[in-house]
C-alpha cells in the first residue's frame, strides 16, 4: 500500500549555451496542455515560465495552476554539472545538468515520504525558436513513466496577459478535482451478499497492476462475520515484508486502521452482491483516496477486487484476482 503514497512533481527546467549547438531558452514560455502528454499525471489547468539564460547560469520563475491551487517557485541552477540543492516547496531537490548535443539533460533527486523519486528532463529546442520541448521519465517506488510537455514563446504582449490570466485564476482545488463523489449505493437483501472468509492467495498473473509494481506473493486471511470484516494480509513485494490487519464495517460506520503508522479511515456498504469499500489514507504532505468493489464468484473460489485510486499523481484503476486455498 506504500507504493501509492508517493507523490510525482511536475519539475520545469530550461537550459543555455555558449556554443552554436547549444540553444539559449531565455523567454516567456506558456504550456501548451492540449499538445503535451502527462501520462498518469493530471494535467495543470495552466502553467508559465520565465526563463534568463546567461550561460552556464539559468534562473526559472514558474507559475503554475492545477489540482493543489496556484504554486510557484524558482529555480536558480548551472548548466557546468555542478549539483544544485533547490527549494520546491517544503523539499528539498537536489539537480545536475549537462549538455548532450543540443540537448540539456537535468537529472533530479528528491525524498517524499522516506521514497527517492528520480526525474531525467531532456529539453531540446524547435529550430524556429518558438517552441521548447520536455521530455520526462520518472522512476518511482510505484513504477516508471513517461511525459512529453510542449511549451511556446510569448511575445511581450502574450506573456503580459497570460500574467494576468494567471493571477485571476482561481487557486484554490475543487472538490471534485480532490476526490471523487463516491455514493454509498443501496443496501440489497442479506440473501444476496457472499461471505469472503477464507485465505486468499493473489494471481499475480491474472491482476492487472497498472504503473504500479506488483507484489511477489500476497496471502490475505479474511474472517466476514456480517458486518464485520477483518483481513490479516501476509506479503511480499519491493518494500520487503509486510504483515497488517484491516477491519471494515459494512453498515456504513467509519473505522480507523493504523497501517505502518498511516492512519486509513474505511466505510464499507453494500451494493447488490458487490462489497463497496472507500478507503482514505492520511498522509504527511498527501491524502490518498481508493475506491474498492469487492465481488465473489458464483463457485465461491475467485475473489475479485477493483480498485480506483486517486492521489496527487493522478488516477489508477488496478484489479486485484485472489483464488482460495
Amino acid at each position: 500500500m506504500r507504493a501509492i503514497t508517493l507523490s510525482l512533481f511536475a519539475v520545469w527546467f530550461a537550459a543555455v549555451a555558449t556554443a552554436q549547438t547549444k540553444p539559449n531558452f531565455s523567454g516567456t514560455w506558456k504550456l501548451n496542455v492540449a499538445k503535451s502528454d502527462f501520462a498518469v499525471m493530471p494535467p495543470p489547468e495552466s502553467q508559465t515560465s520565465v526563463i534568463t539564460h546567461n550561460e552556464p547560469s539559468l534562473k526559472v520563475a514558474t507559475s503554475m495552476v492545477g489540482q493543489q491551487g496556484k504554486t510557484e517557485y524558482t529555480l536558480d541552477l548551472t548548466t557546468d554539472g555542478k549539483e544544485s540543492s533547490v527549494k520546491m516547496g517544503q523539499r528539498e531537490a537536489k539537480v545536475t545538468a549537462a549538455w548532450e548535443g543540443p540537448a540539456l539533460v537535468l537529472s533530479t533527486k528528491l525524498t517524499f515520504n522516506e521514497q527517492e523519486v528520480a526525474l531525467r528532463s531532456s529539453m531540446t529546442l524547435a529550430d524556429d525558436g518558438k517552441t521548447l520541448t520536455q521530455n520526462v521519465h520518472y522512476t518511482t517506488a510505484m513504477g516508471e513513466f513517461d511525459q512529453k510537455l510542449l511549451f511556446e514563446k510569448q511575445s511581450d504582449d502574450a506573456a503580459s496577459a497570460t500574467a494576468t490570466a494567471t493571477a485571476s485564476a482561481k487557486t484554490t482545488p475543487k472538490a471534485s478535482e480532490t476526490a471523487k463523489d463516491m455514493p454509498a449505493g443501496t443496501t440489497a437483501p442479506s440473501g444476496d451478499r457472499p461471505n469472503f472468509s477464507g485465505v486468499w492467495k493473489l494471481m499475480v498473473d491474472k491482476s492487472d497492476f497498472g504503473v504500479l509494481p506488483p507484489p511477489e506473493s500476497r496471502i490475505d486471511t479474511i474472517e466476514h462475520n456480517e458486518p464485520v470484516v477483518k483481513l490479516s494480509r501476509d506479503e511480499k513485494g519491493p518494500q520487503g515484508a509486510q504483515k497488517y490487519v484491516f477491519s471494515t464495517s459494512n453498515d456504513g460506520k467509519e473505522v480507523v486502521n493504523q497501517i505502518s503508522g498511516i492512519e486509513a479511515r474505511v466505510t464499507a456498504n453494500w451494493e447488490g452482491p458487490n462489497l463497496v469499500s472507500n478507503i482514505k489514507l492520511k498522509l504527511p504532505d498527501a491524502d490518498i483516496t481508493i475506491k474498492q468493489v469487492s465481488s465473489l464468484s458464483a463457485d465461491g473460489k475467485t475473489l475479485t477486487n477493483k480498485n480506483h485510486i486517486m492521489s496527487p499523481m493522478g488516477e489508477l484503476d488496478t484489479t486485484e484476482v485472489y483464488e482460495k486455498q
